[in-house]
């Protein structure tokens, strides 16, 4: 079998993990992520997930393209089911459908990815959400009463969108998130569309246009009982972006 080395643009299809030269992301995948396990409260979805990395450990080197795909699908749908996550992923990985063709792709991904989650803090300067480029503002959302508020840096602010950034956050244990421009006005506030595509780990909500006639935004959790769990995720991290 021949031995090749992955380039990020281009890779011949792999059959099998034997063929894979460079380090195997697959292989760290599971050996970062075990030990993190430990210091987690024990539960149904943790167990599961030790299980399954352990299985995915054990293939990483020797299975079929499709089946260490498959593997390492489980670990991630896993690691994104437990509230707090022991590693921050690409919140896209698990999205990925399997094809011989693009699974190096895949791979390439999954290596820089983990990479970025060791070298990298939460926060990186440039982020990428559904194909754009959002640089980082700084300063954080600021509670008033049963909202957060957040005001750009200066008057003539302008960005075609706004996001804000929740590195910890999984989509699934997020309650749905709402924002506006009139405190008084929030039955007429707009549901927070999610990033579907993020090149970071946890959950980017898109905030919508910002011009030079608005002051303020208004942030809350749409269902009144759930503000509170927004806070704590409010909480554990967010940074404001914009393109």
């Amino acid at each position: 079998m021949v031995r090749s080395v992955l380039n990020s643009r281009f890779h011949p299809p792999i059959s099998c993990m034997r063929a894979y030269a460079h380090p195997n992301p697959l292989t760290v995948l599971a050996n970062r992520a075990l030990p993190e396990l430990e210091r987690l409260d024990g539960g149904t979805n943790v167990a599961l997930l030790r299980a399954e990395l352990v299985a995915l450990r054990n293939i990483a080197e020797s299975a079929s393209a499709e089946t260490a795909f498959l593997q390492t699908q489980r670990c991630l749908s896993l690691l994104r089911s437990i509230s707090e996550p022991p590693l921050l992923l690409d919140g896209g990985l698990d999205g990925y459908r399997y094809s011989p063709e693009g699974f190096t792709t895949f791979l390439s991904r999954l290596a820089e990815s983990l990479e970025r989650g060791a070298n990298q803090g939460l926060y990186p300067t440039v982020i990428e959400i559904d194909g754009l480029r959002y640089q980082r503002l700084d300063g954080e959302l600021m509670e008033q009463s049963d909202f957060f508020t957040w005001t750009p840096p200066e008057r003539t602010f302008v960005a075609r969108g706004l996001a804000l950034y929740l590195p910890r956050a999984v989509a699934e244990f997020l309650p749905v998130v709402k924002h506006g421009r009139r405190k008084g006005d929030s039955q007429g506030f707009t549901v927070a569309r999610l990033g579907q595509e993020v090149t970071g780990p946890g959950v980017a909500l898109l905030l919508g246009r910002w011009t030079e006639q608005m002051e303020q935004i208004y942030i809350t959790a749409a269902a009144e009982e759930q503000y509170q769990i927004f806070r704590r995720k409010l909480g554990d991290g967010h940074a404001v972006y914009y393109y």
